[in-house]
């Protein structure tokens, strides 16, 4: 028996089995399933399978004797007195969260950005001559994302053992202190803070006994055009400087302690440390050129100048396979 069904839109007609159709509907099916085969015996079956944990031991990974292994900086060794280059992470009204190497935070207070700063905000604290708008607050000075270097100061241990609260300093005179005069050179990189505003320029402390940095105005044009917003400098704004040291030997024998630096960020940029032979000069922050000796997974084993040292993996910008011994960067 043949029906035939009308769609609308104009479509042709489709002829159904409806006699067919009810007989198979009334057919039973020969073969019954059984309790085990259900979908609820199936679901369960399978989320046993799922749950199953194997309890074979697992296979080390073995390290060949041509790999080295490097520790993280700062997980293991970390101590009082370490000066490490920090990631401003989140700024307060009264401290500074840093990231540091390692997965490590530390907690810089604003007391311990700068002596000149701590000192200006002691004099409005008494109500003295200046006024709380001639300070910038640390949101100001400091932004997130911003490299500094920092010294710790301490470690406090909290109640658990595995916690720590580690207290940085970003004083140029701590992070400078294993600097002098003689160990000066033209170009070298160094970290400051402005100490006063001048009529010509600003006074940079950069922490150095018996050594005054001076800032001319021509020199800090482009980086308060760019990385200032076009505001001038204030007391206690932190500053990477480049030292324009035209004769060393004046400088060493006492007849000139009035440095002059620059802040151009291409100059910053683009400083290099060529020459020392005091491991003291090194400081977080520098730029040097390194003779890669070997390379293994974990980081690479350098040159710098006269001293070996290794890079860790997580202070590289690429996997370390992708460099090659004898490069030089």
């Amino acid at each position: 028996m043949w029906k035939t069904e009308d769609f609308p839109r104009g479509k042709t007609p489709i002829k159904k089995n409806v006699q067919g159709l009810i007989e198979s509907k009334s057919k039973e099916p020969k073969f019954e399933k059984s309790p085990k085969e259900s979908v609820g015996e199936i679901k369960k079956s399978q989320k046993r399978k799922s749950l199953h944990i194997s309890t074979q031991p697992t296979k080390k990974r073995r390290i060949s004797g041509n790999q080295k292994v490097f520790k993280t900086p700062l997980q293991d060794d970390i101590s009082t007195g370490l000066r490490v280059l920090g990631c401003v992470r989140q700024v307060f009204d009264h401290s500074i969260y840093v990231s540091l190497p390692g997965n490590v935070v530390g907690t810089l207070p604003i007391t311990e950005l700068s002596e000149c700063y701590t000192h200006l905000n002691k004099l409005v604290d008494c109500e003295e001559k200046y006024l709380s708008e001639d300070i910038r607050s640390p949101d100001e000075l400091l932004k997130p994302g911003m490299l500094i270097p920092v010294h710790i100061e301490r470690i406090d241990e909290k109640q658990d053992q595995n916690a720590k609260k580690i207290i940085l300093s970003n004083n140029p005179c701590k992070l400078n202190s294993t600097l002098s005069v003689k160990s000066l050179a033209d170009g070298m990189l160094l970290f400051g803070s402005v100490s006063s505003v001048e009529d010509h320029g600003y006074s940079v402390d950069l922490g150095i006994k018996g050594l005054k940095a001076f800032l001319p105005s021509k020199n800090a044009e482009a980086f308060i055009k760019t990385c200032n917003c076009g505001s001038p400098l204030s007391v206690g704004q932190p500053l990477w400087c480049v030292t324009q040291l035209k004769d060393k030997f004046k400088c060493t024998e006492g007849e000139n302690h009035v440095l002059t630096v620059t802040i151009d960020p291409l100059a910053v940029q683009s400083s290099v440390l060529t020459d020392t032979s005091n491991l003291n000069c090194f400081l977080p922050g520098m730029n040097f050129k390194g003779l890669i000796q070997s390379v293994f997974d974990g980081g690479l084993v350098v040159n710098v100048l006269t001293f070996p040292g290794h890079v860790h993996i997580t202070h590289l910008w690429k996997h370390p396979k992708l460099f090659s011994v004898g490069q030089q960067n």
